[in-house]
């Protein structure tokens, strides 16, 4: 038997019918077992994170098969358009979807890639994601970008809604504010699953959540800044209070805006920060981070 076949035995699943959806197997020799070396505890994942594949679903079966590479990719779920779900790896196993990310302190930059993926499962949507050459159909253009991006099939929504559901059914421990898009953990390096994914069709369904800027409190951190200085900062310091990375020499500002941006307000992502992102950000922490109407920044 060969260690590809050895390997597998460990990744075994079976055939699931969500209302009405058979879950086709494709397994995947790509993922990592879910311990913590250093507390020598299993890791139960605490992070869904939702991508596009920017390619067909037989390219991506091929690339998942793919073990001896230099950086092997798998994913939890693939989802076609027609609404067809395919698993590669089983959900007590670590997929190889997160690569060099972070969410939350959660680091995905070490040799193996392992921090992210082990904290969280993955999702593909099969979508092209954006317009890369004159010979592919023309796409929609979003404000803000230069890219013209290509919509979601609604069988392929509807879908990824039941098994969503499902999934957070069964792991409790993730919560609303951890269901992300590969664009959040990898602001700059990825745009999955980009701004015409329907992130408040999901949040109604109680995946993931949406910013509702009537439940805004008052936040002295904010709301006394009165100039550009200042708001950016503010910016910066809550975004990461909310999970995405801070700003360095490979990552900027405009890169982590934006990706907040393609998940909050995808219909102008333009990288700025103006009075309506703030805004957003704003009834996200005053929602479901304000302890007694106090911003943790106010306590240091």
């Amino acid at each position: 038997m060969t260690l590809i076949k050895k390997i597998m035995n460990i990744n075994i699943f079976f055939s699931v019918t969500l209302l009405g959806i058979s879950i086709k197997q494709n397994p995947s020799p790509n993922f990592l077992l879910r311990y913590d070396e250093d507390s020598h505890q299993q890791i139960s994942p605490t992070l869904l994170v939702l991508h596009y594949t920017a390619e067909s679903l037989e390219r991506v079966k091929e690339i998942f098969s793919m073990a001896d590479v230099p950086a092997p990719v798998s994913a939890h779920y693939t989802i076609d358009s027609n609404g067809s779900i395919h698993q590669h790896v089983s959900e007590n196993l670590a997929a190889r979807h997160a690569g060099v990310a972070s969410w939350q302190n959660l680091e995905g930059s070490d040799p193996l890639q392992k921090k992210l993926n082990l904290h969280s499962l993955g999702i593909e949507h099969v979508n092209l994601g954006f317009k890369v050459d004159a010979s592919q159909p023309e796409g929609i253009v979003v404000k803000g970008s230069d890219k013209e991006w290509y919509p979601f099939d609604q069988r392929q929504i509807e879908a990824s809604i039941i098994l969503c559901k499902d999934i957070l059914a069964r792991n409790k421990q993730i919560k609303p504010h951890n269901i992300l898009g590969h664009s959040d953990i990898a602001p700059r390096r990825k745009h999955d699953p980009g701004p015409l994914f329907p992130w408040k069709k999901f949040a109604e369904h109680g995946i993931g959540v949406w910013p509702d800027v009537s439940k805004i409190q008052p936040m002295p951190c904010i709301d006394n800044c009165l100039d550009e200085a200042c708001k950016n900062s503010w910016f910066i310091k809550h975004a990461h209070m909310w999970g995405y990375r801070t700003p360095d020499l490979q990552v900027s500002t405009e890169d982590i805006v934006r990706a907040f941006q393609m998940h909050f307000r995808p219909e102008n992502i333009d990288g700025k920060i103006d009075d309506e992102t703030i805004a957003l950000l704003k009834a996200l922490i005053s929602e479901h981070i304000l302890k007694g109407g106090i911003c943790p920044c106010q306590k240091h």
